[in-house]
């Protein structure tokens, strides 16, 4: 679990007889006694009601909370439905101590937590879902709650987390109606008196997407009840569509999405035939996204297979799709037919951002990138024009013209859509004449396709000059920034007189400039001596400064770096800052004192950002911080046809229609979507490059920093000559699931190698696990098995688990991987290379190396490829107990990253180090939990601790196993870091205790690993 952040402290009491309070030793009341205890309280509450899949959310919704709840508030979590047994609420909150946290019995159901937290307190209350986020504005209102009979409401209407209650304000919420709180709310059955409030409380879990935070599969057994609720809740309404319309946009995707899983569909396309047969209906609708009203349109019709077919094929489709205007209105395209207009039309939207704002000789200008959304400017081109507005109602037309220069030309890459192009609606405002007195707003009018819509400028790029409007102040006025109007000037008043900018107190960045090799920084206000390094995370690369006659200070920075004694590699994609360090000068009470902070960027660089330019290995961004800091921002070298959402669908659009046949000549190379070069699809092309078979390979690199292996050519992801490599190609080696969207041609071979031994659930087990309907899995094995030609696995035993968990029927080669060939050498060669990994490490030859490589957890994924950090182990604890020559390795799973400052006393963050295998032979011991590197850990010899304390919900609700996993881990079982560090204190005991069951499982698992794996399936690829 992640850290709790600072704030408040609490102390844990399970309201459960026979537990004791977490810290104190004292027994815990049981639910009768807390009631009666946190009946007589009036301090502010805040109740978080977590149901079913929803603990894994827990912890990052109680850190929000804490940080902002005011001292003296109390936390309530009130679990539903089993979501959170007694152990796992131990395992979730053990990082809370202190005072002011009690976890209350499971109830039957998410309104009966809701009621029993609300009957529990006698002061403010307020709801939250485990999904949801609590925001820094609820503390000012917690501090000041609403007073008896009164309520604060904050965020959609039809949404229980919007409301602060008061005492005794609050209403009951009907058990009846099971998961839906909204029947009760006081819109609908006002209670109490309202007062005003200006600000969220309540900001949606990036992981929950919606404000509807029940996990997939879990709707079909309250399916039934949405009809008999949205007749209540429509009722109470008294008609009014906003109200339910809002309601719908949040929950009514989650049950279409499940809705094959339903028994009988019936009763909620009976209400959606109802909604769409009346006038009031079809305005309720009318408010829903386009995507929704056409499969609200489907399930009315009872047109179900193509709702589900539809539902699985846009699954990870983020809402994109083609569109067309016909009769004066955008229709979204999703190939479906015989549906009428209104339910595939899509509201016009005009779209107007600031990217950019500077001053020249004759006035003032301002970048903006302008849209309607959903139409692609390409094929109906835009007109732009502008007009100044006076808060009297006077108009004034603004200068428009089309925009010219890179930093101009990204409106698409802005606006992120997949099907339509907004480059042509680049422009620039100019304001070279004095307006009359007033304060002006500007909008923005867009026409194209016979639609016209206007808007004002409604976001701006504050890490660049449109975030200092105020600085370019002149004759014409002062532009400012308005959080509702967007840009807007002021010229009632006579701007004030420019004074020169005051001397820097920092070095001052004047002018960047870069090739093919170097960044160079020039700096004024620079201290004799100082020192620079650009940083982005844990990299740094020195700076070599020379002074200039001008007084000017000269930095160079390589764009290339050796992390880690493997060789020279342009530096990675990130946020790179421009640090210094000095000793002051001079005479006085500072001298001799130590500078030290970040380089600020001058105003004439700041008015000229962002700019971005392209070398060799790099994209450069060049941006003002929030601090008024010099950013640089590095990513891979994509060319301006390859960047943003609309020129990849075109490239993909472009893969997808060639013909040609491939050339059985090429063989690409790929692992983990190009991040690294590893695993055994490098072992795999070793082997086949020793053979010298004449074929032209190819490697797959993320960016330029990941070096090709010697013999190959690097084609760089995403752009167009990876697309092309990937259509002709005759042999693609992969050890990742392809894209999505990827399709094996014919005469085309694809080598599935995946990259960890199988042992837990995959396939068809683990879809189900998620709740994936059948049409969904029918999809992913399309995805997935029917594009092998071939399989590795480790050993037979392991083939029935892809045959039957992915229908797969092809060739399979199951005698070991090839990654772990270099596992099973001759003693001196694994000597040898556990020196050099030990020595590029800094590791001393009598330090002991423990290797801390923690999994992923399905439930606190953010998307398929990220999660938060499970940080069962405090490193720093275990660092202070173990002696001195312990050191701590930590690797990161490449879906989660350690906690940022993990690189510190004895902790040494190996996440970035590209060869697992050397950080194996480097290591004197591991602390893992169910990572597939237990296998290969086990088959060099490391004694292994598995930290498992969420065993039982990762086995039940969690990912799950192919076969027990107390079968496959050979080692001690332990819960917390006081038991990891008694195992590792005696790591002579720990390898003598474990010997005969680490033999027998190397017998039952490894058996085969003969370091003969890439041999047999470079055979494979020519015969």
């Amino acid at each position: 679990m992640g850290e709790l952040p600072s704030g408040p402290q609490a102390r844990l009491t399970l309201s459960e007889p026979r537990r004791s309070d977490v810290g104190t030793g004292r027994p815990a009341r049981g639910p009768a006694g807390w009631l009666a205890r946190l009946r007589g309280s009036s301090k502010p509450t805040v109740a978080i009601v977590v149901g079913p899949g929803q603990s894994g959310l827990l912890d990052q919704c109680l850190a929000s909370v804490t940080q902002v709840i005011p001292s003296g508030g109390d936390i309530l979590v009130i679990p539903w439905g089993g979501a959170l047994p007694a152990s796992a609420t131990m395992a979730l909150l053990a990082p809370v101590s202190g005072a002011g946290i009690a976890v209350l019995p499971n109830a039957a159901s998410a309104n009966d937590a809701r009621n029993l937290a609300l009957e529990s307190r006698t002061g403010a209350v307020q709801l939250l879902d485990a999904h949801e986020r609590l925001s820094p504005a609820a503390g000012t209102a917690l501090a000041n709650p609403p007073a008896a009979g009164q309520w604060v409401r904050s965020g959609p209407a039809h949404r229980a987390s919007s409301y602060l209650w008061g005492p005794a304000a609050a209403p009951r919420f009907r058990t009846e109606h099971g998961r839906f709180p909204q029947a009760s709310l006081p819109t609908t059955s006002p209670s109490a008196t309202p007062v005003s409030a200006s600000e969220d409380f309540v900001e949606p879990a990036a992981a929950a997407g919606a404000g509807w935070g029940v996990p997939f599969g879990t709707t079909p057994a309250v399916a039934a009840e949405l009809p008999a609720f949205v007749a209540v809740a429509s009722a109470g309404v008294a008609g009014r569509a906003e109200w339910l319309t809002g309601f719908l946009a949040e929950v009514l995707p989650t049950f279409l999405d499940d809705l094959e899983h339903a028994k009988d569909p019936a009763p909620l396309g009976a209400l959606l035939a109802e909604l769409t047969g009346s006038p009031w209906g079809r305005g309720v609708l009318a408010g829903l996204p386009a995507e929704q009203r056409v499969r609200a349109w489907l399930a009315a019709e009872g047109r179900f297979a193509e709702l589900h077919r539809l539902t699985a094929l846009r699954w990870y489709a983020e809402g994109q799709a083609p569109t067309e205007v016909r009769h004066g209105r955008i229709l979204l395209d999703l190939g479906i037919g015989g549906l009428p207009d209104e339910a595939r039309a899509v509201t016009l939207g005009a779209e107007a951002f600031l990217a950019r704002a500077w001053r020249d000789s004759a006035g003032v200008r301002f970048g903006v990138f302008t849209a309607l959304r959903w139409v692609d400017f390409e094929q109906h081109p835009p007109t732009v024009t502008a007009t100044w507005l006076a808060s009297d109602g006077r108009r004034i037309p603004a200068e428009v013209s089309p925009a010219s220069g890179n930093a101009l030309a990204a409106a698409s890459r802005h606006f992120r859509q997949w099907f339509q192009c907004h480059d042509a609606g680049s422009v620039v405002v100019s304001l070279t004449e004095p307006l009359p007195a007033g304060d002006w707003q500007l909008q923005i009018t867009v026409g194209a396709a016979g639609l016209t819509g206007t808007t004002v400028v409604g976001g701006r790029e504050g890490r660049g000059s449109a975030g200092l409007l105020g600085s370019l102040a002149g004759p014409w006025g002062t532009p400012g920034w308005d959080r509702d109007r967007g840009l807007v000037l002021r010229t009632d008043r006579v701007p004030p007189q420019q004074q020169p900018p005051p001397q820097p107190t920092a070095p001052t960045a004047v002018a960047v400039s870069a090739d093919e090799t170097s960044l160079t920084v020039l700096t004024v206000g620079t201290p004799a001596g100082a020192g620079f390094s650009m940083r982005a995370g844990e990299w740094m690369v020195p700076g070599e400064s020379r002074a200039l006659p001008d007084g000017r200070t000269e930095t160079r920075f390589s764009l290339a770096h050796d992390p880690w004694g493997l060789g020279q590699r342009p530096v990675p994609p990130g946020t790179w800052h421009i640090a210094f360090q000095a000793t002051a000068s001079g005479s006085g009470v500072g001298k001799g004192r130590s500078l030290a902070g970040e380089v600020a960027i001058g105003p004439a660089l700041a008015e000229a950002t962002p700019w971005e330019e392209t070398t060799a290995h790099h994209r450069l961004r060049i941006t003002r911080g929030l601090r008024d800091q010099l950013l640089i921002t590095t990513s891979a070298p994509l060319a301006a046809e390859e960047l943003g959402p609309v020129r990849q669908q075109r490239l993909r659009a472009a893969y997808a229609n060639v013909h040609e046949p491939v050339d059985p000549n090429v063989v690409l190379f790929t692992t983990y979507a190009g991040t690294n070069v590893t695993d055994s699809p490098h072992a795999i092309f070793e082997e086949l490059r020793s053979r010298a078979s004449g074929h032209r390979l190819l490697w797959a690199v993320a960016d330029s920093s990941v070096l090709a292996p010697s013999g190959s050519t690097p084609v760089l992801r995403l752009s167009a000559a990876w697309y092309d490599a990937l259509a002709r190609a005759g042999t693609i080696v992969t050890n990742i699931e392809m894209e999505r969207w990827f399709r094996r041609r014919p005469d085309q071979r694809l080598v599935q190698t995946f990259h960890g031994y199988p042992s837990k659930s995959m396939g068809k087990q683990l879809w189900r696990s998620k709740n994936m309907s059948p049409s969904r899995i029918d999809q992913m094995v399309e995805q997935t098995s029917a594009q092998w030609s071939l399989l590795l696995t480790p050993d037979p035993e392991m083939d029935r688990h892809y045959r039957e968990q992915y229908d797969y029927r092809g060739a399979i080669l199951n005698r070991g991987y090839p990654r772990d060939d270099v596992l099973v050498g001759q003693p001196d060669e694994l000597a040898a290379r556990r020196a050099a990994a030990r020595s590029r490490l800094g590791i001393a030859e009598d330090r002991i190396a423990v290797l801390y490589a923690p999994t992923w957890r399905d439930d606190r994924a953010t998307n398929f490829r990220s999660a938060a950090w499970v940080n069962y182990l405090d490193l720093d604890r275990a660092v202070s107990a173990l002696e001195d020559r312990y050191l701590f390795l930590i690797r990161g799973h490449r879906f989660q990253k350690p906690p940022v400052g993990a690189t510190r006393r004895r902790l040494l963050d190996v996440t970035g180090y590209p060869e697992i295998n050397d950080l194996i032979l480097a290591s004197d011991a591991a602390v893992v939990d169910y990572s597939s590197i237990r296998f290969d850990l086990a088959l060099a010899g490391i004694p292994q601790v598995f930290l498992v304390p969420d065993l039982d919900s990762y086995t039940g609700d969690g990912r799950g196993f192919l076969y027990p996993f107390l079968d496959s881990a050979p080692g001690p079982l332990v819960t917390d870091t006081d038991q990891v560090v008694a195992e590792l204190a005696d790591l002579e005991a720990l390898v003598a205790r474990n010997q005969r069951s680490l033999g027998a499982f190397r017998q039952r698992f490894l058996a085969h690993q003969d370091g003969a794996a890439a041999s047999r399936v470079v055979d494979w690829m020519l015969d």
